[in-house]
């Protein structure tokens, strides 16, 4: 009787382990739920980074100058304004003109690059 007990005790034992005992799909499972929830958490910690890392747009600073009217060309909806100053710069107006070579005028416009030149776009032209 007493072997007999053990030997049931033993079966049930080992069904029982067996029972808890995790399969390998069972483990791929868990690995898989783990995988994604780090994957999310990596892809909302990137996005957080993104937003702030990226350069927020970049808004050109007005400039004000002064200088002689070197040459004008006008064209069908803007005026190109070469400006004779310590350094030469091409201002761009999309305004009619009265302007001459040789005026002398102040400038205030914003800056920006085209065809990898600075420019200057005008807001307001005065005549000196």
């Amino acid at each position: 009787m007493f072997l007999h007990t053990f030997s049931n005790f033993s079966q049930d034992f080992r069904k029982k382990e067996t029972m808890h005992k995790n399969t390998p799909q069972d483990v791929f499972v868990v690995k898989e739920k783990q995988i994604t929830i780090i994957a999310v958490a990596a892809i909302i910690l990137g996005l957080i980074t993104l937003y702030f890392t990226l350069p927020q747009k970049f808004e050109a600073p007005e400039v004000k100058i002064t200088g002689e009217v070197n040459s004008i060309d006008e064209k069908e909806k803007f005026t190109i304004i070469s400006i004779k100053t310590k350094t030469p710069i091409n201002a761009i107006t999309f305004q009619k003109t009265s302007l001459n070579k040789g005026d002398k005028i102040e400038l205030i416009g914003r800056l920006q690059q085209y065809r990898g030149k600075i420019e200057i776009v005008a807001d307001k032209i005065i005549k000196k």
